[in-house]
């Protein structure tokens, strides 16, 4: 994958979003805390695209400058994997797939 693809898949993830490429890459804001769902959730759609291109997670980590184990979690969290209530627990300690 070259260099202008992956800034093109980044463009048009800011263009849907309304996210600034920066915010959309960087893991915290302008004042050091930790980005809001909605511009994780950009960044987890960047992080899909790409894997849709065949790259693997270990590769989307170093072009993003994350850990493989974040990548994994947030293509994850967009298919819609996750804790949800099960009876009377909470999370129930199970992963629930998509519908």
């Amino acid at each position: 994958m070259t260099r202008d693809h992956f800034n093109g898949i980044v463009l048009a993830v800011s263009a849907e979003t309304g996210f600034t490429p920066e915010a959309i890459l960087d893991s915290r804001d302008q004042r050091g805390r930790n980005c809001t769902t909605s511009v994780s959730r950009a960044r987890w759609m960047v992080w899909k695209r790409l894997r849709e291109e065949g790259l693997m997670l270990t590769e989307i980590a170093v072009m993003t400058g994350h850990h493989h184990t974040s990548v994994m979690y947030g293509i994850r969290r967009l298919r819609g994997w996750g804790r949800q209530k099960t009876g009377t627990e909470y999370g129930g300690g199970k992963l629930v797939p998509p519908t």
